[in-house]
């Protein structure tokens, strides 16, 4: 990661704490980010709630942001639910994959992928960078 943050400063803390987020790999302009899938996280009808997906998504773009060492705040996001997230499925896996890293805004794709490498959704996210 930049050398501004630590991985124990910027991402094993509040939000991603509370939803079991891990780190498992960052470098400037990508990150992978994993989370064990826990019953708190599933809606009443039996499925991971969307916005525990958009919260990893929005996680793993923000560490691939980050990495650099600027502080980023996301303007803008669209997601796209291909699958539904049921009980079979243990971890979930958000890759973040930069499109265009910009002295102001940068662009972000994220593809997140059951136990089974199965895509179940995909994130597109624009990050201010606040030194810019």
């Amino acid at each position: 990661m930049g050398s501004r943050y630590t991985e124990e400063e910027y991402f094993n803390n509040g939000f991603n704490k509370l939803l079991g987020m891990k780190l498992v790999e960052v470098e400037n302009g990508r990150a992978v980010i994993s989370m064990e899938v826990k019953p708190e996280h599933f809606n009443p009808a039996g499925i991971v709630h969307g916005g525990v997906l958009f919260s990893l998504a929005d996680s793993a773009a923000a560490n691939a942001a980050v990495s650099y060492g600027n502080k980023v705040v996301t303007v803008n996001s669209d997601i796209k639910y291909l699958r539904a997230v049921t009980n079979k499925t243990k971890v979930l896996t958000a890759t973040a994959k930069e499109l265009k890293h910009g002295k102001n805004i940068c662009f972000y794709e994220v593809a997140i992928q059951n136990d089974e490498k199965e895509d179940v959704a995909y994130v597109s996210l624009s990050y201010i960078n606040l030194q810019g």
